[in-house]
C-alpha cells in the first residue's frame, strides 16, 4: 500500500469559491482517502509539506486537436490559414 501525506495545502475542489488553507491529504494507491484540516497521525509513508502550495485533486487533461479534424473532415470550406482560429469560409 503506497501512501502519500501532503502537508499545508491550499485546496481548490471546484466546489468552493474559496481556496481551503491549511489542509492536510492522505493519498493511498494514487485515490485521495481523506482531506482535513487536522493533522494526520499516521507514521508510514511519504510526507510532502507543500507549504501552502495549491492542490488540485481530479484536474483532467481533456484537450482535442481540432484543426487535425477540420483539415481532414472540411478541406474545401477550411482554408489553412484560417485553421488556428476554426473560421469556416462560407462558399455559397
Amino acid at each position: 500500500m503506497a501512501l502519500t501525506i501532503i502537508e499545508n495545502a491550499c485546496v481548490f475542489d471546484g466546489f468552493h469559491d474559496e481556496l481551503s488553507e491549511g489542509q492536510n491529504l492522505v493519498i493511498e494507491n494514487d485515490i485521495i482517502r481523506e482531506i482535513s484540516s487536522e493533522p494526520v497521525k499516521s507514521q508510514s509513508g511519504t510526507r510532502i509539506d507543500v507549504k501552502g502550495g495549491t492542490v488540485m485533486p481530479g484536474l483532467i487533461d481533456a484537450h482535442v486537436r481540432l484543426r487535425i479534424f477540420l483539415s481532414r473532415s472540411y478541406p474545401r470550406r477550411v482554408s489553412a490559414p484560417q485553421l488556428p482560429f476554426l473560421l469556416v469560409k462560407d462558399h455559397s
